[in-house]
């Protein structure tokens, strides 16, 4: 396994070298049925004009030209997609290993056999609590917890990875350990996270949701008793091709815009799906151009800028610091995420050693 993780981690290093963008994630439309409360989307076009399948087609044989080997399908909900299966078929038909991201309440039998027919690499279900009442009254819509969890195990049934997730908030922290144990009790995997960020116009209502330092603390020890390790890197992150590889003394402290990058609906090409730069848009430029143009230059100098705090700060090997948080929270790529120094500071407090 290590070894594995090592050759994984030579490719998206050489990736970043070359200027190669083996990850990208598309977001495919910003529509949802549900209305979480710590959702990044603030869209004021929903579903207006989205890329269409055509231009779907021709962006995946662009990015298949530009050496993409990973494609996530992401929203809002994907589902809501009535060509989501087509672009599917299509991302798999250029050989793309896919991850799809969905709440799983549209995702019925025929829909399901679809999506195994295709062999995705995962399908992700975000789900936020072990019980109905919780996670329907969270994401603002009865019913939608049964609806998830018979779609996970309508999936694991039909031979499909699935992984449940999580965002852990002050109101589920403390049945982490249940939703992992009914996950793995179908065959599911399980990833979960303490972050949760502003929306993506810079909405702060979703901070409210943040445990608070001794609700932290608590999660981190529950953690150690019932792993004995700290959550992995992978999980301070939706792009595991992104995870911090770079010093957190550095402005860009991930990979974002140099092996991986987001794209929205209307066909706008982002680092990465928080950080507000726009590189460019796919209906106006080829994607190569996009990728090699100027915009995205600029961003990938932000390496070279310094994170002073960050650079001399003792909680740095137990920081996944985000950029995007940084320049989103504090108005300035090159500050400290006050809210990833929180959380290394409780990770510390609990475990003594470094997460990476």
């Amino acid at each position: 396994m290590e070894q594995k993780e090592s050759l994984y981690r030579k490719l998206t290093y050489a990736a970043a070298a070359d200027r190669i963008p083996i990850a990208v994630m598309c977001n495919l439309t910003y529509r949802c049925p549900l209305e979480c409360e710590h959702c990044y989307v603030v869209d004021a076009r929903p579903g207006g004009d989205e890329l269409t399948l055509a231009e779907y087609i021709s962006l995946f044989d662009q990015l298949a030209a530009a050496g993409t080997l990973f494609l996530t399908l992401s929203g809002g909900e994907t589902l809501c997609r009535t060509d989501f299966v087509d672009i599917l078929a299509a991302a798999r038909a250029r050989h793309f290993a896919v991850r799809i991201f969905t709440g799983g309440t549209l995702l019925d039998e025929g829909l399901a056999a679809d999506i195994a027919s295709l062999h995705p690499i995962a399908v992700e279900i975000s789900i936020h609590a072990a019980t109905p009442e919780l996670h329907d009254r969270f994401v603002g819509r009865e019913g939608t917890w049964d609806k998830a969890m018979a779609a996970a195990r309508r999936l694991a049934g039909l031979g499909v990875n699935v992984i449940i997730k999580m965002n852990v908030m002050n109101f589920n922290y403390h049945v982490v350990r249940t939703l992992h144990d009914l996950a793995k009790s179908f065959g599911a995997d399980f990833r979960y996270s303490p972050y949760v960020s502003v929306t993506n116009d810079g909405g702060r209502e979703p901070l409210g949701l943040r445990m608070t330092d001794e609700q932290l603390r608590e999660y981190f020890q529950a953690v150690k008793d019932w792993v004995g390790l700290p959550p992995s890197e992978a999980d301070a992150c939706d792009e595991d091709i992104s995870t911090p590889v770079r010093y957190n003394g550095r402005a860009l402290s991930c990979m974002s815009g140099f092996n991986n990058c987001s794209i929205d609906p209307y066909g706008t090409v982002w680092p990465c799906v928080s950080l507000p730069y726009d590189l460019g848009n796919i209906r106006e430029k080829p994607f190569d151009e996009i990728w090699h143009g100027e915009e995205a230059e600029r961003v990938r100098a932000l390496v070279d800028e310094t994170a002073e705090e960050c650079a001399r700060c003792e909680l740095d090997r137990y920081c996944f610091r985000c950029p995007a948080f940084s320049l989103l929270e504090e108005g300035d790529i090159r500050r400290a995420s006050r809210e990833h120094c929180r959380v290394a500071r409780a990770a510390k407090e609990v475990f003594g050693r470094p997460l990476r």
